[in-house]
């Protein structure tokens, strides 16, 4: 058997006291696992609604002409529409009004149908260029 020297042992033991005492040898840590998720389904928004607006109330409308009876104010139509050409595109409404009295009831034709007087007076005024009478009046409810 071999005998080392005591200095040798001293020396071996220092050292191994040292590793002892010496921080863990430096590893590379393992790559850390990074799970991801899948892309979430994401739907289009509907479209929104289409904005409906809803058609003005015709309140108004010219009176061009007040007669006897609905079939006298119906034969009256046709030349009145010739002779201002305006008028054949023109709405055209028969109201049967009661004036009272020995007037009795007419049968007023009128043009046309506005939301408010001032419209209804801005057209008449338009058909007064062409000699013609025009007044507002109201529209029957309904």
């Amino acid at each position: 058997m071999m005998m080392r020297p005591a200095w040798l042992s001293l020396a071996l033991l220092a050292a191994l006291a040292a590793c002892a005492d010496a921080p863990p040898p430096v590893t590379a840590a393992p790559e850390p696992v990074i799970y991801v998720a899948p892309p979430a389904v994401v739907e289009a928004p509907p479209p929104p609604a289409p904005v409906v607006t809803p058609p003005p109330v015709l309140r108004f409308a010219g009176h061009v002409a007040s007669y006897k009876s609905l079939a006298e104010a119906e034969a009256a139509w046709p030349r009145l529409a010739e002779r201002v050409p305006a008028l054949k595109t023109a709405n055209r409404r028969y109201v049967e009004v009661d004036l009272g009295g020995q007037r009795g009831k007419v049968v007023r034709l009128l043009v046309g149908g506005f939301p408010d007087r001032a419209e209804a007076l801005a057209y008449c005024r338009s058909l007064r260029g062409s000699a013609l009478y025009c007044a507002p009046h109201d529209l029957p409810a309904g």
